[in-house]
């Protein structure tokens, strides 16, 4: 794909999560709105709506997508987020499901922050 349609497509995936995202975080304890953005962009840009992959890897993905955007633009979500992916990945699989998930973790994480720039 082009990088300028790869460009819109982030961009339209922002926009299509942005009200489903606003009104979500608002429900969310400690969650803040830039968080639960960043945490459904990372669903949508990760590809997980036609995905076969387990919804815990889904999570985990989206979990650090969210974690990586908000730390970049100084929003600390360490003690929601690292929790999160415990949870999601199994506490004595966290390091593996990491490993296994960082490639397009950080790939998704560098295009939505070239989109904000």
């Amino acid at each position: 794909m082009a990088e300028g349609a790869r460009q819109v497509e982030i961009v339209g995936a922002v926009d299509r999560v942005r009200a489903v995202a606003h009104a979500g975080a608002h429900a969310r304890v400690g969650h803040r709105g830039e968080h639960a953005l960043a945490h459904e962009v990372g669903h949508v840009l990760c590809g997980h709506e036609h995905s076969a992959d387990p919804r815990s890897r889904h999570e985990v993905e989206a979990e650090s997508v969210a974690f990586l955007v908000t730390d970049a633009l100084g929003v600390d979500t360490s003690a929601y987020s690292f929790g999160y992916i415990a949870q999601w990945a199994g506490e004595d699989q966290v390091a593996e499901e990491l490993a296994s998930t960082a490639k397009r973790v950080l790939e998704v994480s560098r295009e939505v922050l070239e989109a904000l720039s």
